[in-house]
């Protein structure tokens, strides 16, 4: 595990997800994805919650995922970032309470990816903390396929 300081002094740490962080995972990924996309508010909910659970167990067995939690309590969670080779992130979450303290930086510097990042899903959240750190990014839905065939 790393432990990690967020930029207002407090710490927090980052650990691989364990099985008991997959349904919180699963469930934060799928609910977050649909209110902050625009796109994906606009999928019949049927085939929202059926096919992108799908793909979300796929990636979450297939990538890896980083927890941030509290550094003397783990099952704590501030947040988590699942990514893969290549430079991609595929999601990225960070409860509010604990936004804009530095854990997706944090996270993405522990995931060894380096240089612009490819992000798989792309949330007005993730838009706005790229804009406001000035961090490059592509945003390609479609590099989904390589992980997923």
């Amino acid at each position: 595990m790393s432990t990690v300081k967020f930029n207002l002094g407090s710490d927090f740490q980052a650990r691989p997800m364990e099985q008991s962080d997959r349904a919180f995972v699963a469930s934060t990924w799928l609910r977050d994805l649909r209110e902050r996309s625009p796109y994906h508010r606009k999928i019949h909910p049927h085939d929202y919650n059926t096919l992108q659970t799908l793909t979300i167990d796929q990636l979450l067995d297939r990538c890896r995922t980083l927890i941030a939690c509290d550094v003397n309590d783990p099952n704590t969670i501030y947040g988590f970032m699942t990514y893969g080779p290549n430079g991609l992130i595929h999601y990225t979450y960070t409860k509010k309470a604990f936004r804009r303290l530095g854990i997706y930086s944090a996270l993405k510097t522990l995931t060894g990816i380096e240089g612009i990042p490819t992000f798989t899903y792309m949330t007005s959240c993730l838009e706005d903390v790229c804009r406001q750190s000035g961090q490059d990014y592509r945003f390609n839905p479609y590099a989904l396929y390589a992980v997923l065939k």
